[in-house]
Order: structure tokens, then sequence, then C-alpha cells
């Protein structure tokens, strides 16, 4: 709602708040963005909401328009992921940067002094594996957006095969790991950081040979694909066994290897998968040496307030894990969900709470649905997670509302003039903030932030250094889909329990839909969403109210928990579109196509004509 429809360049994240002016959008990092592509995108595919598909198909005309705009030393496109720069070609830091506001554009499109940043990149892999998940629902994607999206692969390809990205000679085949900047390229040597080695490349190479039919880029990506792999099998033979010991900090020489080594379990699946006989060794390789590269460390460590650039995460030992060491992979899990996980953030060591961003959560979601569908998990154990993340995600402390606006107000700052009793007009109720935090601190909102001082009577919502108050502040942060430097299936995470809409038929007093259900546990939750706008308003306007509710919704004669949400002004701010819609919790189903009744009622109009009397 914040962003849609605006065309400068800001992230896709949201601000809602004083009128949702953007001004708190400073910092564009832009390798997020195709991991939000692929979560709306699946969204749209599951409910079919339009408005999933139009962020989507913006976001990437962004991207689109970022590359057009951005040319290299010879007039040729290329695309920064990181350190934006401002109209004066000046690159800040995060909370740094020039203000965004609905009417003027902080950071403009053309970036072409920028460096490219590919060690200083805080979201590395962000960006080719967004397009690598979009390319996994390639039968359902409408085929302009496929086609949009091949043709920007194809450019970003041409990009990392440049002779200032490419590194070759002799049995060295790389790319450059180091920041330059394109406008005046620094010369390539044969230095390089062992856990950037293919970062975003590998990814972005792998979608579009999933996405486009054989042509002069499909072997090229395989021929460079091919060289990296010989390239990769020494190297890492050479680096030895990884431990916690050689890897658990930034000056270490295995520091965030298993990175590499995701990266190149994904091509190595893709390779079988395509029966590529040319892969076979890497393909031996994965399958008979790397798990004996593995020291099997059961630490259980986190990303410390969703920082990962300083942080010894072991996070994604998982899926190296499921890969090579499948026993391994479920003593790291228990360590991970049945022990340290909250819902106010992370306890390895059983008693300190470190501050988690929502970005930390659903990547167990992630892993539990490709382990299930890998059958390295049982229907149970996918069942604990989803239920267990769902549980945290609906607690009160996690979704503000108006009420929460007037009981966390102190006292004083009701007394003040012109004071009202919700935070903004724009303000959505019931979204899911960016994270809970130390404290039960609702990350993502901002009110009357104080120094919070140990002792004191004060509710301790936030801790900060900063001396300074804000009075009457409610600022709203939501961030679909983001992603913070890992190889995440956000998308999948947020959408794999979604029911398919497939059809309805309305009636006075009810409406049949019929839906489908993915291949999923028959005991496993799911939910189904259905846009029923024109049963509460006339003409899409929450001023204009109808007679009509929802009273049931039942699926084969059982009656199901459901919630009537809504968001003002959904087709951006200031539009006068406003949105309602049912969302229906259906417990207990086998996979397939099931039908669900939705009774109507007559209601009261919300304001009566007057009468004479």
């Amino acid at each position: 709602k914040a962003v849609n429809k605006i065309q400068a360049l800001i992230p896709e994240g949201s601000e809602v708040g004083h009128g949702a002016t953007l001004q708190y959008h400073d910092h564009i990092p832009v390798s997020q963005c195709p991991t939000k592509i692929d979560g709306y995108m699946r969204t749209y595919l599951a409910t079919k909401a339009p408005e999933y598909l139009s962020f989507s198909q913006q976001i990437l005309g962004k991207l689109e328009l970022l590359m057009s705009s951005t040319k290299d030393y010879q007039g040729r496109e290329w695309i920064p992921y990181w350190d934006l720069v401002d109209w004066k070609g000046v690159a800040h830091g995060y909370d740094r940067g020039p203000k965004n506001t609905r009417y003027k554009m902080g950071v403009p499109y053309d970036q072409s002094k920028a460096k490219f940043a590919a060690k200083n990149n805080k979201f590395i892999d962000s960006f080719g594996f967004g397009f690598f998940q979009l390319s996994l629902v390639k039968e359902d994607l409408p085929l302009e957006f496929q086609n949009r999206c091949i043709l920007f692969l194809k450019k970003m390809i041409d990009f990392y095969h440049r002779d200032y990205m490419l590194y070759e000679k002799e049995d060295r085949y790389f790319w450059r790991t180091s920041d330059f900047t394109p406008a005046n390229p620094e010369p390539l040597n044969d230095q390089y950081i062992i856990h950037l080695l293919g970062s975003d490349i590998l990814y972005l190479m792998l979608a579009y040979l999933n996405l486009a039919d054989d042509n002069e880029t499909t072997e090229l990506c395989i021929t460079s694909l091919s060289k990296f792999s010989k390239f990769y099998q020494k190297v890492r033979r050479e680096l030895g066994i990884k431990n916690y010991q050689n890897s658990d900090w930034t000056n270490k020489p295995l520091w965030r290897l298993e990175y590499l080594d995701g990266r190149m379990l994904h091509v190595s699946q893709w390779a079988q998968k395509s029966h590529r006989s040319e892969f076979q060794d890497l393909v031996d390789f994965m399958e008979r040496e790397l798990a004996n590269l593995y020291q099997y460390d059961q630490k259980v460590l986190f990303a410390e307030d969703g920082l990962l650039d300083t942080s010894d995460a072991t996070t994604q030992l998982l899926p190296i894990y499921a890969a090579v060491a499948p026993q391994k992979f479920h003593e790291l899990w228990r360590g991970f969900v049945h022990g340290a996980l909250t819902p106010r953030g992370a306890l390895p060591k059983g008693y300190l709470i470190q501050g988690m961003n929502s970005s930390s959560y659903p990547i167990f979601l992630a892993y539990a649905h490709e382990a299930w569908q890998n059958r390295l998990m049982t229907d149970d154990e996918l069942i604990y997670i989803t239920n267990k993340m769902y549980a945290f995600w609906g607690m009160d402390e996690a979704l503000r509302d108006n009420t929460d606006w007037v009981q966390e107000l102190n006292p004083a700052d009701k007394s003040q003039p012109h004071w009202r009793a919700t935070p903004d007009e724009n303000y959505v109720e019931g979204v899911m903030s960016e994270g809970l935090w130390k404290n039960s601190e609702a990350h993502g909102y901002l009110l009357d932030w104080t120094v919070y001082m140990v002792g004191s009577n004060q509710q301790p919502y936030y801790e900060s250094d900063m001396d300074r108050i804000f009075r009457n502040d409610y600022i709203q942060f939501t961030a679909p889909f983001q992603s913070h430097a890992e190889p995440f299936a956000y998308g999948d995470a947020f959408t794999f329990n979604t029911l398919q809409y497939q059809s309805e038929q309305r009636e006075e007093s009810k409406i049949l839909v019929k839906y489908k259900k993915p291949n999923l546990p028959e005991t496993l939750h799911c939910f189904g969403v259905l846009d029923v706008t024109d049963i509460y308003y006339e003409g899409k306007k929450s001023t204009r109210p109808t007679k009509s509710a929802i009273t049931t919704v039942s699926c084969e004669g059982k009656t199901l928990p459901f919630k009537v949400i809504g968001c003002p002004e959904i087709e951006g701010l200031y539009s006068n579109i406003d949105s309602k819609r049912l969302v229906f919790l259906l417990p207990n189903h086998k996979p397939g196509e099931l039908s669900i009744e939705v009774t109507l009622v007559k209601t009261e109009k919300f304001l009566e004509e007057p009468t004479d009397d």
C-alpha cells in the first residue's frame, strides 16, 4: 500500500504512517527485489488476487528501468545490488542516505557512477536466488512476465561474462568478488574471496536454464557452469574439512563456506534433473566427497538481530546436511526448532535472548517443506514446525492494532491538543511487524521511542541509545518476503500451504468456491483467501457499506474458523479503493479439489437515514 504504483526507486518494504511519506526509505537493497517478486507472484498464483501480480510486475519494471539507465564505460547495461548513489553520485550507508518522499526521488535510476558491490553486498545470493525460485514455477507464470524475466536474465548473464567480471586463465575460472566501478573498472586479478565465488551468478544462470529454450545464452550458461564446477572441485578439495574453529568468524579461512557449497549443490541437482552428463564429476563429488569435508559441529547459532555479514549463524548448514548427512540434519534441526526458537528471539545458550529479524523465522518452514518433499522429514515434523511458526505470527504482540495505540501512549501524550485515538488514517491493523525482538519489542513500529532503563516502571517495548523522544509517533514498518543474505525460499515458505483458488459461483445468500489443496499431509493446516470486497462495499469504497456480511464458512458440512480482514486504499495511497478479504483455516483435508461454502446474511445499514422522529 505504501509503495504501490509509485515510480520512484524505493525499497519494496513498506512504511505506513504519517501519510506513508516514505521518508525513512533512504537505503535501497536492490538485492532483495527478486525474492519479493517471487513472494508476491506465488501469492498471486495461489489466490488469483490481481494486486499481487501487479506488484510483481511493478518491481520487475523497476529492475528493468534501473538496468536500462545504468551504463558501464563502454555504454553497456548493468545493475547494482547495494550502495546506490544519490543524484550527486555519493553512496550512503543504511539510514544515512537522502530521504525519499512521495514526490521526490532521493536516489535516481541512473546508477552509472555506483560501484558493483560483490564483497560489500550484505544480502549475497538474494538477487540470483529470487529469480531461481521464480523459475521453479515456470509452468504457472504468465507468458509475458516469463519472457520479461528471460530477457532481463540474459542481460545479467552478459554482464557477468564481461572481461572485467570474469577471470579465466589456465585452470582458474571465477567471477570477481571485489567491489569495483564499471564506469572505470579497476584491473581484474586472480584474487578472490572463497565464500563469494559464484554468488548470485550461479542462480541467475540456473534460472535462465529453467526458463528459456535452447539458444546461444543457454550454451554459454552450460559451458560456464561446467568450467566453474571443475574449478570449484579443485578449490574445495584444497580447502579441506570445515569445522567451527576455522570458520566461526570473518577472518577464518573457511568463513561461510557452506554458502558456496550450497550453490554447487543446486548446480548438481539441476544437472541430475536435466541429465547433463558433462557434470557427472560434480555430481560424484557432491555425493561421495562433500560429506567428508565437514566436521559436524552441532552449534545452534542464529543471525543475531537479523545481521549476517558479521554473524557466525549456522542456519545455512541445514541444507548442506540435508543433502550429504541426513542424520546430522535432524540433530541440528532439533536444536534450532525444538530448542532455541522462541517467538521473541533465539535462546541458543538457554538464557540469552538474541534479537531476531522476521526473516530468520520463515526459513525453517522453507527448509521443512523441502525436506518433507525429499522424504527427509515426516508428516508430523512438518506439521509441528508449521503450527509453531503460525502460533508465533498470530501472537498479540506481533500484531498491533488501534487498541494498542491507545493503551501504549503515556497519559501526557493523550492530553496534548488534537490527540486522536488512531495513529494514522492510513494505518492497517493486524499486520505482522518486521520481527519480535528482545523484551517483546514489536520491531517495525516506532511508538513514543524512549531509552528504556532497567528497573523503571516503563513498559519495555523499545531499547535505544538515542537521547530523544518521539511524541505521538506510531509508524508501521513491514518487510514482505525480505531476505537477509541467505538463499532461502521465502515465497515458498509463506505460500506452500495456501489453498489454490480455482473458481466461484455467487448466489444471493451464499458463495460456492472451488479450491485445490496442494500435495501436503492431510492434517496439515492450510488457509484460503477470497476477495469479498463487493460483499461489504459498493464500488470498493468503505464509505459505501452494503447490507451483507459473512456469517459462516464451511467445507463438506464442517464449520471452519475465519476472519474478514481489509486494507484501505489497497491500490495506492489516496486511491479511495478499499478491499475486504475472507481468510479461512482448513484444518484437515486430503490433497486435491474441495468446495467451500460461504454463507451471507443481511445486516442493518452502517448509517441509518434520519427520520422525522
